[in-house]
């Protein structure tokens, strides 16, 4: 009797949770926003990790700055998913796939484009992929058609499943704490950010044989010297060399 009560239960949870999230009202918001962030780009970490590691037969750290499980690259592109998809939220899988799978080609191919222009290196390039021996379609190494099938899928789940889980956590917590802890991680996060980029630029001034002009070109050069980075950046490399994990399999 007991047990019947409790299936019964249980079962209601299930659809209300599934209605849920299939009928989520939830409109963009800068906290939703930022969470999702969050979640994300610890998320993309720990698939790139994995993914490595069935790649490469080792564990490859992938995080996107010098401090912390972040990968900013794929909270950015979850973001402008959710951003751009709202409108198309109850259209059905296969519009979303595909237009999710276009918009993240570009967005991949822009983010390596920039990350050249600015730094001077490239952190993933898809030039010798292959598929059963078959050479994978690709847009000058910065992306590729099985990208576009990783990004399509990747922006269903965030607009159908990650974004509305997101919400729903934040809600459960007082506003009060949601707030303060919100206001912590973003100043975290953007000192973070900033100071790798920092790094990772004035890596690549050494690299062209310049010295440091001011104190804290100094205090980078000592702090986050090219063996750290490398250490932490691991596939990492001047766009003029191709990652050892982008060549062909021998």
């Amino acid at each position: 009797m007991l047990e019947g009560e409790f299936m019964d239960a249980l079962q209601v949870r299930h659809g209300e949770m599934r209605a849920t999230l299939s009928e989520y009202t939830w409109k963009p918001s800068a906290l939703g926003m930022f969470w999702l962030f969050v979640f994300t780009s610890v998320l993309g970490v720990v698939i790139e990790t994995i993914a490595y590691r069935f790649h490469a037969g080792m564990f490859i750290c992938r995080q996107g700055v010098l401090y912390g499980p972040f990968s900013p690259v794929f909270g950015v592109g979850a973001v402008l998913a959710v951003l751009m998809l709202y409108r198309f939220r109850q259209k059905n899988g296969g519009v979303l796939f595909a237009i999710s799978a276009v918009a993240g080609c570009l967005f991949e191919w822009a983010a390596s484009w920039l990350q050249e222009l600015v730094l001077g290196t490239r952190s993933w390039d898809y030039t010798y992929e292959t598929f059963c021996g078959v050479s994978i379609p690709n847009i000058q190494g910065r992306t590729s058609l099985k990208m576009a099938v990783y990004w399509g899928l990747a922006g269903y789940l965030c607009i159908r499943v990650l974004y509305p889980v997101a919400c729903m956590l934040v809600e459960r917590i007082s506003k009060r704490y949601i707030n303060l802890i919100s206001i912590c991680l973003a100043v975290f996060l953007v000192w973070d950010i900033s100071i790798s980029v920092l790094a990772c630029m004035r890596q690549q001034e050494r690299r062209e044989g310049i010295a440091p002009g001011n104190r804290f070109e100094v205090f980078l050069d000592e702090t986050y010297p090219d063996d750290r980075l490398s250490e932490i950046f691991t596939n990492t490399l001047p766009a003029d060399q191709i990652s050892p994990l982008a060549m062909p399999d021998q």
